[in-house]
């Protein structure tokens, strides 16, 4: 292709073809249009990202160096497009210095402009001292300012990595203005403002800046307590000002503008009535004017009917005699074209003629003349033409060439009477003469021409003037009759054209009194309109005047209230702003408190007062009803909050943020501003759709009276089509007042009846806000609004109707209850859905006042006493440390002494199988179900979810506990092309069945040939792919299934596979009791199992004998084993396999569980039948665990229950639901609890010198002793940091609200726990225990017999029973004793895993595999 060709229709395609936007891979149409793109993006980068590279640098180099010119070089973090621009700055602050900076050529310029001040100075000129001349000179004249903000990390991370920034700058923290800055800053900007007083300006301006403070302070309580930032900045400040100016002049030019246009309604109105009296004067003139041109008119109307007829009749005579004249014209006609036609044949002898005497001339005449004895031919021609020429036609006798000489002496005269000969009139004699000449021979002008030209021509002429003669004596009497007929005609046109002058002199006059009439005929229709139109218009200004009074008077009313606005218009708009600049960001909650408890009481209290409009609403002044009945027209909520965002939207001069997790706002946003898009918000109510169409048309029809009312000018009263339009206005306005009123009273019922259905509505919001929390539980819970409107239209839909409106409630707010609850519940995993139960049930009866917050709180939180000692036995210590805090509450005072005082009547309780099922002793068992539950979590951890459900039962209903799986056909009804059903299969879960019922009763079976069901195996790939080709085409359902074929070693197979089952069901359900049952979590699933049993195939169908030791090696080390990665781990999986798969179990003599042998061989049904009967009820025992181990996993469940619930509750500042203190306060209680007992560090000198020799073990004590002081100052620091931004004088980071969180959630913060040992006590148990710090031994699920020194089983309930003090020694490996040992690893706390530190060699008379399935081990910290 040709180069040209390829440039001028480039074949290219790109990703941006059709702009920067949505990528879309489409051909480039043009340069023009690439070029235009490409330049677009690089403005609009180069606008976002200010560019910053060497040549710019290098300009302000040479300006500072060069030149001598100070310069400053400033630079935002904003600018920063690229961290290696900072590379740059590092270098330019470090030494001046930019490495590549200039080109060679540039620096040896640099070095020569140095040159002459090198040497000035006394120095050699020398490169090196010219270019340290340049830098220097740069390092004093070049300022480098970096605007860097402190907020997140950034900075601190530029700080690390280029370390000038920090180093080689003078940092000015810009902290934030004081309150004098403040009222300095506004008090000069509104010097500028007009209108107002200087001593309230002084006001405002501290108001402004008590505004920006308070703003603060409730976002640093809007952060601890909803986790929330809202960062508030001079530039804020300063955008409150520039809005207030803004808002202020707009409010006030609005204001005039409105005043104006009624108080020029109101004047109209007030002239009416004098209006209407000019205007009934006006039409009594109008009447009698109209009775004197009907009078004139019908005068007129008589004399035009006479001339009429006159010139009628003078019309038809003239009729007539044109007839006449148009058949003489006729005959004119006829006669003229014969004339014309023989005269036509006459033509041709008159060009001879004419011709002849063409060639004649002076010369050949003299000629002619000059013969002496001319030929006859030409005396006979002579004598012709004498004849011809005779006077009067006497014919000459002499005809001789002498008289012919004489005759043509002359020859000008002669020719001239020739050319001039009448030949029209030629005499009669002459043509008697002449004929003879005819018939001679000679006389031929062809023969004569012979003799002579000149003769010639004569004799031609004589012929050719005879012979025109003749034909025109011919035509003569036609000619004469010709002119007697136009005689004829020119007296009768005469006649004809007088009879026309008469009749046009008629028709004129006929006309002037037409026109006169009809001028007095329009002058009377004129004049009679003027008169109807006044009367019309005096009947519709009275109708007018009587129909505005109701709007006279409002319109007065409305003068008299914008003129008191006039003089409060600074102090509204002032709240305005502040309102409009600030709250956006804040909830409800926020917004109320900063302008009731805040900014309204501080107005009251001002020296000056700032004139204000009492009871302001904020709103009031930016919008009205019918604006807000616009924006819920187009889709925005009606909520109070709503219409405040849309009115800060619609009128802050900053862009808006807005936080829209459910798309509400920018559908709105969309319908206001976006012409082509129609979106409709679901759940618009008509009614209210309607009412605020009334409010929007009400408002207009207003506007376009006062409107119509301002425009007309003079009297406006004449302007009937004016008048009418406002008579028309008003009966519209006021149809639809009336359906408003009708509406109103509607609307009060309607309130009436939905006030009755406010506590389901509550009961929903409620269940919304828990479910919206669920994501702080795992982040798969997303529930959207939508969805959750669907549901409660669909509880609606199913609650049970009833006539009684209390009962239709209770109705609703139970089965939009229930119906939530299900909807969620399908889609939490099991694990979470009591914490989800727990949350509704707590916060349903939280908010309908039946349960005591401070006693959910002490639920949630447990606080307890650390450090006590349990006087009885069947409590542990800490649970004994809450039941003395229970005891200070009012509701449970004395519980400590009647636990102790009845003790075996307690522990009876207590040690029951289901306590929380058991009736209390005495008063107690008159308590509530919360109160219950608060004792329960002090008794029995490891039963609370029990109790927990227990509590939802009784509250809620047993529908609510119940186990239930969702039908599978309920979920696909609620399923559409639009909501579509996500399946999270467990591994070994099968919907098979499910699926099989749904198809069969939608049509989808295998006797139809809908339904395929493939059983997988050899050969087996062909059938399955023709069914999926076949249910592709047909739309029909495909279940693929494997198979397993039988081995030829059935009983051994058999008898294997099932202990291989139970050892796969045993490994995978152990890791529910957390790191008791595996030190680290493995994903253990089905694959492992299918895959064991092929081996076990494979390897029972290749060798004679049972491989025991390979096949356990193959399951323990590679198939599951391939998961661990724990040594312990390891350990524990192949003793599970030495125990379940050995060769014992052939002959039936195996237990895989007390009570619990090997089955005979059998087939599916009867193992099935076998585990159904014969397998014991769930318990550790299945395991190999110790029952205590049930207890802790429980315990464990039941402190993530309540943590994880005690997280979801709302964060609100209030004591509403804590122990009646607020958030911060609790927070505030625990830290300087902490700081009060807090030790001082170690002095490290002092112990040091009391030390002789440091032994390894000395050593070990100092690092301790390091680490605790790091420990301790650590917590001193961040606990006082946190202290200042508690109080407000520090800014709240993110450090300091983790700290406060764990302060608040009784959790250690991680800063803490990063420089302490390992521990997973609550915070208060971890300070006591950091404060006492004794190192005792416990153990897990075993004891140590002190009497016989062997480990044997714990007692019932004795989770961790204390080791005694041992003495660790050293001894050589040799000396070991290893008989009847049990390998017991120690770990630091009950997290295991990575906590390991030692093995301990404990003695026993077990066998290891009892300890080892046990998962007993030694824990230094429980």
């Amino acid at each position: 292709m040709d180069e040209t060709s390829l440039f001028e229709n480039p074949i290219i395609y790109c990703h941006f073809a059709s702009g920067i936007g949505d990528p879309k891979y489409l051909p480039v149409t043009s340069w023009e249009s690439l070029n235009k793109i490409l330049v677009e993006a690089l403005d609009s980068y180069n606008e976002i990202n200010a560019v910053m590279n060497l040549v710019d640098l290098g300009a302000q180099y040479i300006n500072a160096g060069v030149k001598n010119q100070g310069t400053v070089f400033l630079m935002t973090d904003s600018q920063v497009a690229e961290e290696i621009f900072l590379v740059l700055i590092n270098d330019l602050l470090a030494s001046g210095e930019v490495p590549g900076l200039f080109q060679d050529d540039e620096t040896e310029n640099i070095i020569g402009a140095m040159r002459n001040e090198v040497k000035l100075l006394g120095l050699q000129d020398t490169k090196d001292n010219c270019w340290k001349f340049f830098i220097e000179r740069v390092r004093r004249q070049l300022k480098v300012v970096l605007c860097f903000s402190p907020v997140g990390s950034i900075l601190r991370v530029r700080a690390r990595k280029f370390p000038a920034l920090v180093n080689c700058t003078s940092i000015d923290w810009f902290n934030e203005w004081p309150e004098e800055a403040l009222i300095s800053v506004s008090q000069r900007f509104l010097e500028e403002t007009e209108g107002i007083e200087i001593e309230v300006k002084n006001s405002i301006s501290q108001f402004m800046a008590f505004v920006h403070k308070s703003v603060q302070e409730t976002s640093s309580v809007y952060l601890s307590t909803e986790r929330r930032y809202n960062y508030t900045t001079p530039k804020s400040f300063l955008e409150q000002i520039k809005l207030y100016q803004s808002l202020l002049s707009k409010q006030r030019k609005d204001l005039v503008a409105k005043m104006d246009r009624l108080e020029n309604g109101l004047a109209k109105l007030d002239s009416t009535a004098g209006q209407v009296d000019d205007l009934k004067s006006k039409l009594a003139v109008q009447e009698v004017e109209l009775q004197q041109k009907n009078e004139d008119a019908d005068k007129l109307i008589k004399v035009v009917g006479q001339q009429t007829e006159i010139v009628t009749k003078n019309k038809k005579i003239a009729d007539e005699e044109e007839k006449k004249v148009q058949i003489i014209n006729e005959n004119v006609r006829e006669k003229q074209q014969s004339c014309e036609e023989d005269l036509a044949k006459a033509e041709p002898a008159l060009i001879a003629a004419q011709e002849a005497l063409n060639t004649l001339n002076k010369s050949n005449l003299t000629e002619l003349k000059s013969f002496g004895s001319p030929p006859d031919a030409v005396v006979i021609v002579s004598a012709a033409v004498m004849i011809l020429l005779a006077p009067s036609g006497k014919v000459p006798k002499d005809k001789s060439w002498k008289a012919a000489k004489v005759m043509m002496g002359k020859v000008d005269a002669f020719l001239d009477s020739l050319i001039n000969y009448d030949k029209e009139r030629i005499p009669e004699s002459s043509l008697k003469a002449f004929r003879p000449f005819l018939d001679n021979p000679m006389f031929d002008a062809d023969f004569i021409r012979t003799k002579s030209i000149a003769a010639a021509g004569l004799c031609s002429w004589c012929i050719n003037i005879v012979r025109f003669y003749e034909v025109f004596c011919e035509v003569e009497p036609k000619r004469i009759a010709l002119a007697q007929a136009n005689a004829e005609l020119a007296a009768a046109q005469e006649k004809l054209a007088g009879i026309t002058r008469m009749i046009n002199e008629l028709d004129e006059n006929l006309a002037k009194l037409t026109a006169e009439f009809e001028k007095a005929t329009a002058d009377k229709l004129k004049c009679q309109q003027e008169a109807d139109n006044t009367n019309r218009t005096i009947s519709l200004a009275n109708r007018l005047v009587g129909g505005l009074v109701s709007e006279k008077i409002r319109w007065g009313d409305s003068v008299a209230k914008f003129k008191e606005q006039e003089k409060t218009l600074c102090g509204d708009v002032l709240l305005v702003t502040a309102f409009v600049s600030y709250v956006g960001y804040f909830t409800k909650k926020y917004r109320n408190d900063l302008l009731n408890e805040h900014w309204l009481p501080y107005l009251l209290k001002l020296e000056v007062p700032i004139p204000i409009t009492e009871n302001l609403d904020p709103l009031s002044l930016l919008t009205d009803d019918v604006d807000i009945a616009g924006w819920n027209n187009q889709g925005l909520p009606s909520d109070r909050t709503s219409s405040e965002n849309a009115t800060i939207l619609c009128n802050t001069e900053r862009w808006p943020l807005i936080i829209d997790a459910q798309l509400q706002g920018i559908k709105w946003i969309k319908r206001k501003y976006g012409d082509d898009l129609k979106i409709i918000r679901l759940g618009q109510r008509g009614l209210t759709t309607q009412q605020n169409e009334f409010k929007i048309v009400l408002k207009q029809l207003e506007d376009s009276l006062l409107a119509r009312l301002s425009g007309a000018s003079g009297n406006f009263l004449g302007d009937t089509a004016l008048v009418e339009n406002l008579e028309t206005t008003k009966h519209t306005a006021t149809e639809i007042e009336q359906k408003v009123a009708e509406a109103k009273i509607t609307e009060v019922k309607i309130n009436e009846a939905r006030e009755n259905y406010r506590a389901a509505a509550l009961r929903a919001s409620l269940l919304y806000f828990i479910i919206d929390d669920l994501n702080k539980i795992n982040p798969i819970y997303q529930f959207s609004l939508k969805a959750f409107h669907v549901t409660f239209e669909k509880a609606i839909l199913r609650s049970i109707p009833a006539d009684d409106v209390k009962e239709r409630v209770l109705n609703l707010t139970d089965e939009i209850t229930y119906s939530v609850f299900v909807y969620i519940t399908r889609g939490l995993f099991e694990r979470d859905k009591l914490i989800f139960t727990a949350q509704v049930a707590f916060q349903v009866f939280m908010m309908k006042k039946e349960i005591n917050p401070i006693h959910l709180d002490f639920l949630l939180r447990f606080p307890f006493k650390a450090g006590v000692t349990s006087p009885v036995d069947f409590l542990a210590h800490q649970g004994w440390g809450g039941i003395l805090v229970l005891a200070e509450m009012e509701q449970f005072r004395n519980l400590d002494s009647d636990i102790e005082g009845s003790a075996n009547r307690w522990k009876k309780i207590v040690e029951s199988e289901a306590p929380e099922k058991e009736k209390l002793p005495q008063e107690w068992k008159n308590k509530g179900p919360m109160e219950k539950l608060c004792m329960m979590r002090c008794m029995r951890p490891d039963r609370m979810t029990y109790a927990v459900s227990g509590f939802v039962e009784e509250k809620l209903g047993a529908k609510y506990v119940e186990g239930r799986s969702m039908e599978f056909s309920k979920s696909y009804e609620e399923s559409s092309p639009a909501i579509p059903i996500f399946f999270i299969l467990s591994p070994g879960v099968d919907p098979l069945k499910d699926v099989e019922a749904l198809g069969k009763k939608l049509g989808f079976t295998i006797n139809n040939g809908k339904f395929h069901n493939v059983s997988l195996g050899q050969g087996q790939e062909i059938v399955a792919e023709h069914a999926l080709d076949e249910a592709a085409e047909g739309g029909h359902w495909v279940i693929l299934q494997d198979t397993l074929e039988m081995c030829s070693k059935e009983s051994e197979f058999k008898c294997i596979l099932f202990a291989l089952c139970y050892f796969h069901a045993v490994v995978a359900e152990r890791r529910k009791f957390g790191a008791q049952g595996w030190n680290r979590a493995y994903p253990f699933n089905n694959g492992d199992l299918t895959i064991s049993v092929y081996v076990l195939f494979n390897y029972l169908e290749a060798n004679p004998k049972v491989p025991w030791d390979d096949l356990r090696y193959l399951f323990g080390e590679i198939m599951y084993g391939g998961h661990i990665t724990d040594d312990w781990d390891r350990k524990l999986c192949r003793t599970y396999l030495e125990e379940y798969i050995k060769n014992e179990m052939l002959d039936g003599e195996l237990l895989l569980a007390p009570g619990f042998p090997i089955p005979p061989n059998s087939d599916y049904k009867g193992y099935h039948d076998y585990v159904n009967e014969i397998l014991p009820p769930e318990s550790p025992y299945l395991y190999g665990l110790h029952p205590n181990a049930e207890i802790g996993f429980l315990t464990v469940i039941s402190e993530k229950l309540f943590r994880t619930v005690l997280e979801l509750q709302p964060k609100e500042s209030t004591g509403d639901t804590g122990a009646g203190a607020t958030r911060e306060e609790k927070v505030k209680s625990i830290l300087d609890e902490i700081l009060e007992k807090l030790p001082e560090s170690f002095n490290m000198h002092e112990i040091m010198g009391k030390v002789e020799e440091r032994t390894p073990y000395v050593v070990v004590a100092f690092q301790e002793c390091e680490r605790t002081n790091i420990l301790t100052a650590e917590m001193k620091r961040s606990l006082k940091e946190l202290n200042l931004g508690l109080k407000g004088e520090l800014t709240i980071t993110a450090d300091m609200e983790d700290i406060s969180n764990s302060l608040y959630f009784d959790t250690v913060p991680t800063t803490w726990a990063d420089l302490a040992y390992p521990s997973l006590y609550t915070l208060g148990a971890w300070f006591s225990d950091f404060i006492i710090r004794i190192r005792v031994s416990h153990n897990s699920c075993a004891r140590w017999e002190k009497n016989s020194g062997i480990i044997t089983d714990a007692r019932l309930k004795e989770l961790t029973p204390a080791m005694p003090v041992a003495f660790i020694k050293a001894i050589p490996v040799d000396r070991q004793d290893l008989k009847n040992i049990y390998e017991c690893p120690v770990y630091k706390t009950r997290t295991r895993g990575p906590t390991y530190v030692w093995t301990f060699n404990l003695k026993t008379k077990e066998k290891r595999a009892k300890w080892i399935l046990a998962g007993v081990a030694v824990l230094l910290q429980v």
